[in-house]
């Protein structure tokens, strides 16, 4: 063997070496089927979740349930990588793998679980609030209730929706009480409560903080309003309301280009509008008398 051959054959064996003791540990999530911008929406009228891009077009289903079982509403646990969705009737949190949607119970406790579900939310230290009737339970981002604190805490009768604000806090919407506010990580009030202050509206379907801190509220009723609210919920500081495209508004989720995105489950579709209460357009696939939306956050 020559010098050089042998000189090679060392280097390629070094390399081999060096390779073995400091492995790629990246994960690439290009492949995946749900990806950060993607619109996930509850159906009512289908008993399914399904999967659309950022601009509403449809990409799968991501659940089909049974005549008892409704889906409500949708979280992501970024500990486990999951789509929560809260599933009423059968009474369970289903996670979907953003990876290939397989899915999973991520918690299934219908003794705990057994009211109506709606609403679920991950708090920033990683803790699920669930909507239970007048309840709201707590769990941890393994799925192990917490029953220290209080919890489950009462806040309102019938509450539909509870969403996390980056402060930790959380807002709550009633539609029965037809009032929404807000509450801290001990489930104490905070805020003021909030009424709509439009003629016959009353059912809350929808709130969801905004990235500039200030919150949007979606007002059911004869006069179907869209509020976008002050931080602490006093100032009402824009509306949208257009009963020939959201005569139904459920719920909500906000867009990375910070518009508002509302569900009808009249016209099922979905309405885009400005955060100063100006129509941007509608659209959305796959959808039938929808409960939730929410859009995939960032995930490594």
């Amino acid at each position: 063997m020559s010098r050089l051959n042998h000189l090679i054959l060392l280097c390629f064996a070094a390399g081999c070496l060096a390779s073995e003791k400091v492995p790629e540990t990246f994960t690439d999530t290009t492949d995946y089927l749900i990806q950060p911008g993607d619109l996930v929406v509850s159906n009512g009228g289908n008993r399914d979740v399904v999967l659309l891009d950022s601009n509403g077009v449809f990409k799968a289903t991501l659940l089909n349930l049974g005549v008892s079982d409704t889906p409500k509403g949708i979280a992501f646990n970024q500990a486990t990588q999951e789509i929560l969705v809260a599933v009423d009737g059968g009474d369970r949190i289903a996670g979907i793998s953003v990876n290939d949607g397989t899915v999973t119970d991520f918690i299934n406790e219908t003794s705990n679980l057994s009211g109506t579900l709606d609403g679920i939310t991950q708090l920033p230290g990683g803790d699920i609030l669930i909507v239970e009737t007048n309840a709201i339970e707590r769990y941890t981002n393994t799925g192990a209730r917490i029953t220290a604190g209080g919890w489950p805490i009462t806040h309102m009768t019938a509450n539909t929706q509870v969403m996390t604000l980056s402060s930790g806090n959380y807002i709550v919407g009633s539609s029965t009480t037809d009032q929404a506010r807000i509450y801290n990580n001990a489930g104490v009030q905070v805020s003021t409560t909030a009424g709509s202050g439009v003629a016959s509206t009353t059912d809350i379907f929808g709130v969801i903080p905004l990235a500039d801190g200030r919150n949007a509220i979606g007002w059911n009723g004869t006069t179907d309003t869209i509020q976008v609210r002050s931080a602490n919920l006093t100032a009402t500081e824009a509306s949208f309301s257009n009963t020939n495209i959201l005569g139904n508004p459920r719920g909500m989720a906000q867009k990375a280009n910070g518009n508002l995105l509302i569900l009808d489950a009249t016209s099922n579709h979905i309405v885009e509008i400005t955060l100063t209460g100006t129509l941007v357009d509608t659209y959305g696939e796959g959808i039938n008398t929808p409960n939730h939306i929410f859009v995939v956050p960032e995930f490594d």
